[in-house]
């Protein structure tokens, strides 16, 4: 997409201004005065010059916001996007006058969503009706192999990094417990189309007693893999943490590495890059992972694809190396060049 200024966000609809659907006016409203808003549906191909590279292809510009999606707003100005309108607010409510269940189709592939709720719900509150049917069940019960559990999102303040256009993941090794915070947007990605089903359980959520992961977290800083001093590496379970910088931005949360066990070498699919943004991939079978862990029976090479909206340096930086038995090498090798970096000694 074409970028029309400085601030990338992605945001969902939380309390709809009109009704379930919006249109962009009402969704906008008079919080920003130029503005361009793009949604991912894979069902769909722009067919503009500017999206016909992989990463880009499924955004679209759409008509019309709903509730429990997502969308991402570029702008020429930093602002709020608030949900003060004239005109009231809706939601959906019942007979008691709290909230009512909202539903949203789910397509195959990525998936950009958000809380409907004037309130934070926890990721495993969220329901999957897999046969479209009306009877759904909570996602930790779901099979990853429908659906991932894995939610991705890029926090609006990165205190640690500013420029950060890579995402956050969870729940996971960086956050254990995931929040959907209110105007704040998601990735997920399922195998199949089926239908989500967010249920009003607030709870904790909404006196703010979530305190990790989500757009309104605590862990708004880059999260960097680090072992503890004198831990004894094991050639059957260690993790690298790759993060690339470049005039585009940056993107921490990518790890690589081996476990004892197949169920214990957890692999997540690495979601569409941000637009204007910078991604670091670990690409296996033609698929792309932000993380992908072997065991240890496996060949321990991984290769790495990065992207970057912006030309000019980037740099790739390596953490927890040390998690790595010594007698293993960690090099990277350039494709195009073909030099090679110990990366025990240094960044690329």
């Amino acid at each position: 997409p074409s970028a029309v200024g400085d601030t990338v966000s992605m945001c969902n609809l939380g309390l709809a201004r009109f009704g379930p659907e919006a249109s962009l006016a009402d969704f906008i409203g008079d919080d920003f005065s130029s503005y361009k808003i793009y949604h991912w549906d894979p069902s769909q191909t722009n067919s503009s010059s500017g999206f016909n590279d992989n990463g880009h292809k499924h955004y679209i510009v759409p008509t019309a916001v709903v509730m429990g999606s997502a969308y991402w707003i570029k702008t020429t100005t930093a602002g709020i996007l608030d949900a003060v309108n004239s005109a009231g607010f809706y939601m959906e409510v019942g007979e008691d006058g709290s909230p009512e269940t909202i539903v949203l189709d789910i397509h195959a592939g990525w998936n950009m969503i958000g809380t409907p709720y004037s309130f934070s719900i926890l990721s495993d509150d969220l329901y999957i009706d897999t046969d479209n049917d009306g009877h759904s069940l909570p996602i930790d019960s779901i099979p990853t192999t429908f659906i991932t559990h894995q939610l991705y999102w890029i926090a609006p303040t990165n205190v640690a990094d500013p420029t950060s256009s890579g995402y956050s993941s969870g729940p996971g090794v960086a956050h254990p417990e995931v929040g959907l915070f209110p105007f704040g947007g998601y990735w997920i990605n399922a195998a199949q189309a089926c239908t989500m089903v967010f249920r009003p359980i607030g709870g904790g959520a909404a006196s703010g007693e979530i305190t990790d992961g989500g757009t309104g977290g605590a862990a708004a800083a880059p999260f960097i893999l680090m072992g503890a001093p004198g831990l004894n590496p094991s050639t059957a379970d260690w993790t690298v943490q790759l993060y690339v910088q470049s005039p585009a931005g940056s993107d921490y949360e990518n790890f690589a590495g081996v476990r004892p066990t197949t169920a214990a070498a957890a692999s997540f699919y690495e979601p569409p890059v941000a637009p204007g943004g910078v991604s670091l991939a670990f690409v296996d079978g033609g698929k792309k992972y932000s993380q992908k862990l072997k065991t240890s029976g496996e060949d321990p090479t991984w290769a790495v694809e990065i992207y970057s909206a912006a030309a000019g340096p980037l740099t790739i930086h390596p953490s927890n190396v040390s998690s790595v038995p010594a007698n293993l090498p960690v090099t990277m090798r350039d494709e195009t060049t073909g030099d090679v970096v110990n990366l025990r000694a240094s960044s690329y």
